[in-house]
């Protein structure tokens, strides 16, 4: 897979990709970065650690979107015997992610909070898709 990814996104500029962000657990690999690491016995530059410290924040943003799936829908979740092979497990998060889309448009969440978003209203939601408006921003919807 990551020379198929590698292949396609080849003939892109690295800022103009799109980036996975993954904490410690995940290795820089086509399409995933993580944070910058010092070099054995080095330090960080300034901009190195304002950068890990931004990205931080973001992904524990992204940690409280998974923890809101498995608070509304705690079946979504290993302890509760969800299981790959017994289950149609992406399926089932995937619906536990709509209910709770639907859940955040008629309630906010922590998240939205944060980044001060526009929440569309639960009809827009449902009946719109990224299709039908590629470039508008919130204050047009």
């Amino acid at each position: 897979m990551p020379e198929i990814l590698a292949t396609l996104f080849s003939d892109i500029e690295d800022m103009d990709k799109l980036w996975v962000y993954g904490d410690a657990g995940y290795h820089n690999a086509s399409g995933i970065i993580g944070s910058i690491s010092k070099a054995p016995n080095g330090v960080l530059t300034s901009d190195e650690r304002y950068h890990n410290r931004a990205m931080s924040k973001l992904r524990i943003a992204v940690e409280h979107g998974f923890g809101k799936v498995i608070n509304l829908w705690e079946n979504c979740g290993y302890t509760k015997g969800l299981r790959v092979g017994m289950q149609s497990v992406g399926t089932i998060y995937m619906v536990a992610v709509l209910l709770m889309n639907i859940h955040t448009c008629l309630n906010g969440s922590q998240i939205s909070n944060q980044f001060n978003c526009v929440l569309p209203t639960l009809e827009y939601y449902l009946n719109s898709s990224s299709i039908d408006t590629p470039n508008k921003s919130l204050s047009e919807l």
